[in-house]
């Protein structure tokens, strides 16, 4: 007969700017009560479009945070092949000059 492993316990919510756990100090008694009531009709209709501007602003900043990580990639990688070309061309020139190739000299064998 196998045994089934215990079901691992939810975590608690955690807070990502000071990296601890968010616990709450108050019992739950203190909390009003009336919080949740019924929106009137008026605040139904402005519901749907604030949380359309929440969630386009979200994205905007979404995608401005991936433009600056593109942006980044991308001049890394220009200055990766800006350093291999000099390395290429420094490499030539010895060539030129000596008429050989250069080794890599290695004394461990």
């Amino acid at each position: 007969m196998k045994k089934t492993p215990p079901p691992t316990p939810t975590p608690a919510p955690f807070d990502k700017q000071s990296d601890k756990t968010i616990t709450s100090t108050k019992p739950e008694s203190d909390f009003p009560s009336g919080s949740h009531q019924q929106p009137t009709p008026l605040e139904t209709k402005d519901k749907p479009e604030s949380k359309r501007a929440r969630a386009l602003e979200t994205y905007k900043t979404e995608m401005e945070m991936i433009d600056q990580i593109a942006e980044g990639a991308r001049s890394q990688a220009e200055e990766n092949q800006r350093k291999e070309i000099k390395k290429v061309q420094e490499k030539a020139d010895k060539i030129r000059l000596t008429g050989k190739i250069p080794t890599k000299t290695c004394l461990c064998l």
